[in-house]
């Protein structure tokens, strides 16, 4: 739920930042965005296609923030990819994955 929860105030923070840029880039020849992870760069995107001048300053020796992090850690059941190599995994045995790997502080009833 935690993570959840970070997830939605991070679009928020993004969608308010892009609603920012549109009202403001069009007026400013330079904008500096801080963090170069999906939010990051989504605004300096928006920025630069609202002919902003866009700096992006970031902390880490990569671009991607947390998000090129956890890219690879995306669970998922029935998807494409498990359907072309006839994965026998299931929508139960996802739900109890899902349960085990919180331990107790999953919400039974959000997992299903």
């Amino acid at each position: 739920l935690f993570y959840v929860m970070c997830c939605l105030a991070r679009t928020l923070l993004l969608l308010l930042g892009l609603l920012f840029i549109e009202i403001y880039a069009q007026k400013a020849t330079t904008v500096l965005v801080v963090g170069g992870g999906l939010a990051g760069l989504s605004a300096a995107l928006e920025a630069q296609r609202a002919g902003a001048h866009v700096i992006v300053v970031e902390k880490e020796p990569r671009l991607g923030g947390n998000s090129a992090k956890a890219s690879s850690g995306m669970n998922a059941v029935s998807s494409h990819a498990q359907r072309a190599v006839h994965s026998t995994d299931s929508v139960e045995a996802f739900m109890e994955d899902t349960l085990k790997s919180g331990g107790d502080l999953s919400d039974d009833q959000l997992v299903r």
